[in-house]
């Protein structure tokens, strides 16, 4: 009987992934039933609709390169940007007390990650191709960025608790060190960008979609690589999936045999 809650928490997971796997299958359907459109083509959209305000229920695809007047600079490798995300991670010694088996306290060690700063900047930008520009809003998206820094710095001297050791012991937890990592959309990055169509001071500018459901991407990738990550990652799910729930079956009928 004890390995039916094991048995149905297995089925639960493997119903997550499925329900996991449908939700990145739409997106895999919505990328590519969308063709890349050029930026004319969404300029004359616009002039023909009018003013967009409010819900357009156009999804588009644009690819180009970003230009921005007023860019962001990274926090960390002071790069021109229009979007980054940094963050100081710390390594944590700490000591804590456990009673065995016989009753005795007994000293152990662990280690612990602590959040530092956890910086996330974006601001408005331009995408330009051949034919024109487009202004996006990345408010809401998923975004891709690339990676620009990824640095462990070594750090034994301090502790994460007393002031100037004053009140340092040895069960003090000690700073090891720390991550610093970063990651950015620099100045006239190629990015491709999937999201509704709308307004902004008549011109054309792509968003979050007003629907819930649908997807809004920014991605430094390419819809090649995109598309070829999400497959195995479709395929990757579908065999949890079928795991997990072969996995809980055996459990469950292991559980009312023996009970």
């Amino acid at each position: 009987m004890e390995t039916i809650i094991p048995g149905l928490v297995l089925i639960v997971l493997g119903v997550c992934m499925f329900l996991w796997r449908m939700m990145e299958k739409r997106k895999v359907d919505k990328i590519m039933a969308t063709p890349t459109s050029p930026a004319k083509d969404l300029e004359k959209w616009v002039s023909i609709k009018g003013n967009l305000p409010g819900r357009s229920d156009r999804i588009v695809e644009i690819k180009g390169r970003i230009s921005c007047e007023k860019p962001l600079t990274s926090e960390f490798t002071k790069k021109s940007c229009v979007f980054f995300h940094s963050q100081e991670i710390a390594e944590v010694r700490e000591v804590y007390h456990k009673r065995n088996s016989k009753g005795r306290e007994e000293k152990h060690t662990r280690i612990r990650h602590d959040t530092i700063s956890n910086n996330k900047q974006m601001v408005g930008f331009t995408i330009e191709d051949a034919t024109g520009k487009v202004l996006i809003q990345p408010e809401g998206a998923e975004i891709e960025a690339l990676k620009v820094q990824d640095k462990y710095q070594k750090q034994y001297s301090e502790r994460a608790s007393g002031i100037f050791g004053l009140f340092d012991t040895d069960n003090s937890p000690r700073v090891l060190g720390s991550r610093f990592t970063e990651y950015v959309i620099p100045l006239g990055q190629s990015i491709y960008i999937l999201g509704e169509l709308a307004t902004s001071s008549g011109k054309p500018c792509v968003r979050k979609p007003s629907a819930g459901e649908q997807n809004f991407i920014i991605s430094v990738k390419t819809e090649e690589q995109i598309l070829g990550e999400l497959s195995w990652k479709l395929n990757g799910l579908l065999i949890a999936g079928i795991t997990l729930l072969i996995s809980g079956a055996f459990f469950l009928k292991l559980g009312f045999g023996t009970g």
